[in-house]
């Protein structure tokens, strides 16, 4: 696979690859879980509209800015 400017780029080997994996998905389980555990929280003294739309609205940074590191969207 070849980086942006062309040249090679190093591939991990595949013992790395399943490492990067786990810690990956631990890290994601973890998010996720504390997402939920704030949003319970605060469904209680917040309408439920709002906090639905603040989730939504501030998780759509991270999709953002990993659409423009894998350059799926092209202008």
């Amino acid at each position: 696979m070849a980086d942006t400017l062309g040249g090679p780029q190093p591939q991990l080997s595949l013992k790395r690859q399943h490492l990067l994996g786990i810690i990956c998905l631990a890290v994601a389980m973890f998010v996720f879980v504390s997402v939920n555990a704030l949003l319970k929280t605060m469904e209680q003294s917040y309408p439920i509209i709002e906090v639905v739309f603040f989730r939504n609205f501030f998780a759509i940074i991270p999709c953002i800015i990993v659409f423009f590191l894998k350059e799926v969207c092209r202008f």
